[in-house]
């Protein structure tokens, strides 16, 4: 097979990689708009963020998880201020995940 053979395959492959991932993100947003119970987090019931990160999180199995939106200061402040701001029983529980977004 020549080079380029090989390289129409590849592209061919992941065009219907990236189609497929469309289409099952597609349907677990679909999910996610229906099943706004109590994971629904401090961001509000529009963050497009929120949303894209919950089909993720469910997607791979994780279904007991919270969002919280910190002062924009957060990493300014001690871990007890920290602790307090997110509610953590103490500084070793703070959550070690975060996003970004604008």
């Amino acid at each position: 097979m020549a080079i380029e053979d090989l390289e129409r395959l590849q592209i061919g492959i992941l065009e219907r990689i990236a189609e497929l991932e469309r289409a099952l993100h597609a349907r677990l947003v679909l999910f996610d708009n229906f099943d706004h119970g109590a994971n629904r987090g401090v961001a509000g019931h529009g963050d497009a963020t929120e949303s894209r990160l919950s089909v993720i999180l469910r997607s791979m199995g994780v279904s007991d998880f919270t969002f919280r939106t910190v002062p924009l200061d957060y990493y300014d402040k001690t871990l007890e201020e920290r602790k307090k701001i997110l509610g953590a029983f103490s500084v070793n529980h703070l959550c070690k995940s975060i996003v970004l977004h604008q």
